[in-house]
């Protein structure tokens, strides 16, 4: 088959990070799924709450961008949820280094499959 386009966009949202664990953390079900959402407020304890999977299609993809250069984010799944390859479903976080990005997508009906990126140097 043949695919023909002349560009292709993706959505971009701007989130707040908030709290201190998954009870707290900013939630984004809602968000832009398959697109990208630049957090901001990150401060090495502050964190984002992934979508339940059982709210999404398999597929689903979202790019978070930590954009604070200097502190870490904390990314968590939903309750019972996972982000593999880590082998809990305890809700623990993957922390995305300062100015990272990490890129999930949903796997399974038991998590989502992760991978980071770096900033550019």
């Amino acid at each position: 088959g043949t695919i023909a386009g002349t560009r292709y966009k993706e959505s971009i949202q701007e989130v707040a990070a908030a709290g201190s664990d998954q009870s707290d953390a900013a939630d984004l079900a809602g968000s832009a799924a398959n697109g990208i959402l630049i957090i901001t407020g990150a401060d090495n304890a502050k964190g984002v709450k992934l979508p339940a999977v059982a709210d999404i299609p398999t597929g689903t993809r979202f790019t978070i961008i930590n954009a604070v250069s200097n502190r870490t984010l904390e990314v968590y799944p939903a309750t019972g949820d996972q982000i593999m390859p880590s082998p809990a479903s305890d809700n623990s976080p993957a922390t995305v280094p300062a100015g990272g990005t990490l890129v999930v997508i949903k796997r399974s009906a038991t998590g989502y499959i992760g991978f980071f990126g770096t900033a550019p140097s």
